[in-house]
């Protein structure tokens, strides 16, 4: 029987923050219904509320010859359509693209929020829905991306030279990265953007995390991570003026997912 999965292992945090955004008013599911994962190739943007089963299986590569599968890393959600702002799929399992957008502190769809602030005739009036100005919603937006050929093990190699290139605290638990002028696939290399700035921080259980900001204007969520979620690494992107929050933002980010994870028993 298909279960709506609550981990053990999430932190005193968010787990106070998966109980705040189980009483948001986000939907319940029934712990007997039938796990069903949606085939259709491609999902966009919406603000219907009713369930999606999605399904991702990991892989090592999304490039057809250096694709294969790892059938032990699967995960399994169920979400309200209105998260659900892209995911794409092959008929073949182990090439799947998904992204989850919502807002901050409230837990809602980010389409629910858009649908409210939006004026003129694409206004929506939803009941439980905050109307925010178009920059405070930007602010709370918070992106996760799940690929399926991104995994724990990929992460961690990633990660691999950045004490090297680590620098000075500069509060908040950020040290700061001094970065390599070439760039490459190492958590020292240069950014593509010419005013990036990156850190080296670490989570409550240990694990390491580099955070990456650009763009510090009020349109641009241009700062972003990476955290372990049962052998994906999720990817968390956010508004700059979050950045003090980092630690709530991957807490919360982690509990949304394991309150909405699928398992069978």
């Amino acid at each position: 029987m298909p279960l709506v999965k609550r981990s053990s292992r999430i932190s005193f945090l968010a787990a106070s923050v998966l109980t705040a955004l189980c009483c948001s008013g986000q939907i319940s599911y029934a712990g007997n219904t039938k796990f069903t994962p949606i085939t259709s190739n491609l999902l966009g943007y919406s603000t219907e509320r009713h369930a999606v089963d999605i399904e991702v299986v990991g892989s090592t590569s999304l490039v057809p010859h250096e694709h294969k599968l790892e059938p032990d890393r699967v995960l399994r959600l169920r979400f309200e359509r209105a998260f659900v702002t892209n995911f794409m799929t092959k008929v073949a399992p182990g090439f799947s693209l998904l992204t989850l957008d919502y807002d901050h502190p409230s837990g809602l769809p980010q389409s629910l929020i858009s649908a409210v602030s939006m004026r003129g005739r694409f206004h929506q009036d939803i009941p439980g829905v905050p109307d925010l100005s178009r920059v405070e919603a930007l602010r709370r937006h918070i992106i996760l991306h799940i690929r399926s050929d991104r995994s724990v093990a990929s992460r961690l190699g990633f990660l691999r030279s950045a004490a090297g290139c680590a620098g000075r605290p500069s509060g908040n638990g950020l040290i700061e990265m001094a970065l390599s002028k070439s760039f490459g696939a190492s958590a020292c290399s240069g950014s593509i953007y010419p005013d990036a700035r990156k850190w080296l921080a670490r989570l409550p259980d240990t694990t390491m995390v580099v955070i990456e900001c650009h763009g510090d204007d009020q349109w641009t969520i241009g700062c972003s991570t990476d955290f372990d979620f049962h052998g994906f690494s999720v990817e968390i992107k956010f508004h700059q003026s979050l950045l003090a929050e980092w630690r709530v933002l991957i807490a919360s980010a982690h509990a949304l997912l394991a309150s909405h994870q699928v398992v069978q028993q």
